[in-house]
């Protein structure tokens, strides 16, 4: 099996799904965005505090009816998060359905929030942090790892065996990815591929010899 990966933010947009969710909402009067800003540098310090942001985030789920919260989300895709999609990503996208068996979006953020996205690209399955809904409204409980670090990983690993797969049964796997933080599923594949590379990864992807792609003017 061949097997392709993808991360979303940083990756295949420029864009960050959870800022823009955060932007949107705190443009509604929703929520005050300013604790998402010092998370969002700490997790590209690599130094997030995965349980008090997941304190933060959950308690916002918990606090807005799921009809308004799927009406805003296809806001935020259909106005925000598609259209900056740029060629090269999606011409990556077109290159990748056409040489791999399966092609993966695996992201951190909100599955609610980025499924469509893949769906919307194509994708064969998009991978993130699961959240608890029941009786038609969030819980504030997360179902299963974060899908960050080790846990993309572990997500990947997942839905392998779902489909009575290992990771020896893979012939090729490749992942494109922009962050330090994917670096447990960049050494998990044959081709590990960085896009407009953070500086920890821009290192890593220069003393491993790594193919380094970028979004070109987009990404700016």
């Amino acid at each position: 099996m061949r097997l392709t990966l993808f991360d979303l933010d940083g990756t295949l947009t420029p864009r960050d799904t959870e800022v823009e969710w955060a932007t949107l909402l705190g443009e509604r009067g929703l929520i005050d965005p300013t604790p998402h800003v010092k998370f969002c540098a700490d997790y590209h310090r690599g130094e997030l505090d995965l349980d008090a942001y997941f304190a933060w985030y959950t308690a916002i789920l918990r606090s807005h009816e799921l009809e308004l919260l799927t009406e805003l989300r296809d806001e935020l895709v259909a106005e925000r998060m598609l259209p900056s999609v740029p060629a090269v990503a999606r011409g990556w996208l077109a290159r990748a359905r056409a040489e791999s068996d399966a092609v993966l979006l695996v992201t951190a953020s909100n599955h609610f929030l980025t499924w469509p996205i893949g769906a919307a690209l194509g994708v064969d399955a998009t991978l993130g942090t699961r959240y608890e809904e029941r009786d038609g409204a969030f819980t504030g409980r997360q179902v299963g790892p974060a899908c960050l670090r080790e846990g993309k990983r572990l997500h990947v690993s997942e839905w392998l065996a779902n489909g009575g797969l290992t990771w020896d049964d893979l012939t090729h796997s490749r992942f494109y990815s922009d962050s330090h933080n994917d670096l447990p599923l960049l050494e998990a594949v044959a081709e590990p591929i960085a896009v407009d590379p953070d500086p920890i990864l821009a290192r890593v992807a220069a003393e491993r010899g790594w193919q380094v792609l970028s979004l070109g003017p987009e990404s700016a």
